[in-house]
């Protein structure tokens, strides 16, 4: 019997991703009514207990790691990218004053 609602029960699921859809569905039921027994209405509430909040801390971690290679890796990737647009950039003067001094030559 709980204080503030009367008759309680713990319910535990096989599917723990399953308590948040089974609290909002079995919330607000009603059941009974019939002949013997008077009608009740459900009142459910997912109360997130130790080992889901570490399982989420968990997953949590885990994304923040991902998100985090995946932003070195784009970092990574943008760094290759102005090398090779820098050694072209490169390459393209050195042609270029190599063609400017061979028709300096080719003047004399």
């Amino acid at each position: 019997v709980d204080a503030e609602f009367g008759r309680a029960a713990k319910v535990q699921l096989l599917d723990d991703e399953s308590y948040m859809w089974a609290s909002a569905e079995l919330d607000g039921m009603r059941i009974g009514g019939g002949a013997a027994d008077e009608e009740c209405v459900l009142r459910c509430r997912h109360i997130i207990g130790k080992d889901e909040l570490r399982r989420r801390a968990k997953r949590e971690e885990a994304a923040q790691a991902e998100r985090a290679a995946l932003e070195e890796q784009r970092r990574r990737e943008a760094e290759a990218e102005e090398a090779d647009r820098l050694a072209d950039r490169v390459a393209g003067v050195a042609a270029a004053a190599a063609g400017a001094r061979g028709g300096a030559h080719d003047s004399e």
